[in-house]
């Protein structure tokens, strides 16, 4: 991955197309504004499982707070307010 893209084989051979994520790897914290959740994180997680990308493996909420962290921050509070909810 160079640039910002991939290459993905498909049946009409290779394309570059751009990569979504492509500071996943790094050792960043993502977006300093928004707080990781750990009860979130770990229901994500036991939920989808380990997600595995041309033979990397990610947890699926790394994946979605780094990717998309203005998603991930809005699921985290309706998780939260879910949690609120049912133990209230």
């Amino acid at each position: 991955m160079a640039g910002g893209h991939l290459n993905v084989r498909n049946a009409c051979g290779t394309e570059t197309i751009p990569a979504p994520c492509v500071h996943l790897n790094q050792t960043t914290k993502g977006n300093p504004m928004i707080e990781r959740n750990e009860r979130f994180d770990d229901s994500i997680n036991d939920i989808s499982g380990p997600v595995t990308i041309v033979g990397l493996t990610f947890d699926a909420a790394d994946i979605l707070y780094k990717c998309d962290p203005i998603a991930y921050r809005i699921y985290a509070a309706d998780f939260d307010d879910a949690m609120e909810e049912e133990y209230a």
